[in-house]
């Protein structure tokens, strides 16, 4: 069973933990932070932040920045994800949309399942442009 719940402080210091070394590489390049330190900012910037948990288990950490930024960090312990997960992830960036009209953000390039989960998504995801050193990709949804 996939559950959504709002997010807090301890979700923060677990999440902490257990992120995977994409997402790390991601915040350090795109936010010249660490993992933690990243978290921790997007965290107290958000206007909401949500936990997604698997039976359990955190799956990952989101939330959205005004005016639509939306970020997210998946468990490094993420090996697969059953459909209902996706499901849920509909049904979440709907409500989002319709709070905020518009979400976009940066992900890496080589970040293949979640490139391939926006898309399915419904989410924009721009060609590949080098940021830092990095290859990342821009992606954004809009309500209209």
């Amino acid at each position: 069973m996939v559950d959504v719940r709002l997010a807090g402080p301890e979700d923060v210091a677990a999440a902490c933990g257990v992120l995977r070394p994409e997402d790390v590489e991601e915040c350090q390049v795109l936010l010249g932070m660490d993992g933690r330190a990243a978290l921790e900012a997007m965290f107290e910037a958000s206007s909401e932040s949500w936990v997604a948990e698997l039976e359990g288990s955190l799956v990952c950490i989101f939330g959205v920045v005004e005016p639509g930024c939306l970020w997210l960090l998946f468990s490094n312990e993420v090996t697969w994800l059953p459909l209902a997960f996706f499901r849920k992830s509909r049904v979440v960036l709907d409500g989002l949309v319709h709070r905020y009209g518009r979400l976009g953000n940066y992900t890496a390039a080589e970040n293949g399942f979640v490139v391939k989960w926006l898309s399915w998504l419904g989410f924009t995801v721009g060609p590949p442009e080098v940021f830092k050193g990095l290859a990342i990709r821009r992606f954004y949804f809009d309500k209209g």
